[in-house]
């Protein structure tokens, strides 16, 4: 007669703190909020004790009761187990950006299928941590696969429905901009990934040489989805509104100080003319009175009653 080995008791224990407790640290571990992320101002995050004291170590203040905001040389929240504090780079996806702002993750708006992701800015490779140029000029580019981040790992943005290609690329000449291509009308699965980081690979060729190839990434912060339209924008760089801007301050500043010296000289002139007029009317009413005077003297009257008759004989 066989006996079958049957686990102690304490190996049972052994068994299920082995599977369970991992489930466990990680539940207690996720954070009780998505962080709250926008497209004009740092990230904002919950922390779990509500201990205020654990914003500065991540690069945060503390914002309201439980809750920290990102500083502002360090706008958002990375939420990876090994980082869990605010940055402005990804690790790892860092050497593409959106628009000409180098070394800074910027916040993103899912629009509905077909359109550009607002804010609509072509893509730029970063050339130095100061300076970054537009990604078409130098690449061809298609999208390799995207993942977003949420519960301490990465996911497959596609993994949604099927193998379908969330994010696309739009060429326009020299420019480069990024497109969310979900099914028509369906903002359920843009919604997924808001207040998610999202890290996008791309998949480049250099156009003078095409057995040269890049592995790049971008990453971006979903602040909100289920916009309506959202135009490309085919407008200047920030070097040329800067310059825009000076020249327009300028030819204020120049039109301001024309207008203020016209005032100043009217004014100096203004009390010339005053002080003129107030002789001229002065000599005037002075002349009245001395006729006033004489007209009604009775010598005055007779000798000029005299001098008419006279001249009337000499007539």
């Amino acid at each position: 007669m066989k006996h079958t080995m049957r686990p102690s008791l304490p190996s049972l224990w052994k068994i299920l703190l082995l599977y369970i407790a991992p489930v466990l640290f990680n539940t207690a571990s996720i954070p009780a909020q998505v962080p709250v992320r926008s497209l004009d101002k740092p990230d904002i995050f919950t922390l779990d004790d509500c201990n205020q004291t654990a914003c500065s170590p991540k690069l945060a203040v503390p914002y309201d009761q439980c809750q920290c905001q990102c500083d502002s040389s360090a706008q958002t929240f990375i939420e990876e187990r090994k980082v869990e504090k605010c940055a402005d780079q990804l690790e790892g996806c860092q050497n593409l950006v959106l628009g000409d702002n180098p070394g800074s993750i910027q916040p993103v708006i899912i629009p509905i299928s077909g359109r550009t992701i607002a804010p609509s800015r072509a893509l730029h490779i970063q050339v130095t941590n100061l300076t970054s140029e537009q990604l078409g000029k130098q690449y061809s580019c298609s999208i390799n696969n995207a993942e977003y981040y949420s519960s301490y790992r990465w996911k497959n943005v596609d993994s949604f429905v099927g193998s379908l290609q969330y994010f696309g690329l739009d060429t326009q000449g020299d420019n480069i901009y990024l497109q969310w291509l979900a099914p028509e009308n369906n903002v359920q699965d843009g919604k997924k990934i808001e207040g998610k980081l999202v890290k996008i690979h791309l998949d480049c060729q250099l156009k003078s040489d095409r057995n040269m190839s890049a592995g790049l990434c971008l990453a971006v912060k979903v602040a909100g989805s289920g916009q309506a339209a959202v135009p490309v924008e085919m407008g200047l760089s920030t070097p040329h509104l800067v310059l825009i801007i000076c020249v327009a301050v300028v030819a204020l500043v120049v039109i301001g100080i024309v207008t203020v010296l016209i005032c100043v000289r009217k004014r100096k002139s203004k009390p010339k003319k005053e002080e003129e007029a107030a002789i001229v009317s002065k000599d005037a009413f002075s002349f009245k009175q001395t006729e006033a005077y004489v007209s009604s003297t009775p010598l005055c009257t007779s000798l000029s009653q005299d001098v008419t008759v006279h001249s009337q004989i000499d007539l």
